[in-house]
């Protein structure tokens, strides 16, 4: 099934552990493949047997994994949020 945001997965990078996640929906904007873990095109048991198996080749440092949940910050996005808003207020 496709997630709009996924938290789980926020909240695994934040504690500094990879993730293997589908490609699809909220995925996209979380796991970067190779970088923050692995991603899998097909829901199917060939698709994941093989990111797993891919995803046991790779290294991942958990300070790294922790700098990218970062992004999904409250204080952050709410920053972002405001601005957005304020920028398409007239002056």
């Amino acid at each position: 099934a496709e997630e709009d945001f996924g938290i789980a997965a926020v909240e695994a990078l934040a504690a500094g552990t990879p993730v293997i996640a589908y490609a699809k929906g909220g995925a996209l904007d979380i796991v970067q493949d190779g970088e923050s873990g692995v991603l899998f095109a097909d829901q199917t048991v060939e698709s994941l047997v093989a990111a797993m198996q891919r995803f046991e080749t790779m290294s991942f440092l958990p300070a790294t994994l922790h700098r990218k949940a970062k992004r999904f910050d409250k204080g952050l996005f709410d920053t972002k949020i405001r601005k957005i808003v304020q920028d398409q207020l007239p002056r």
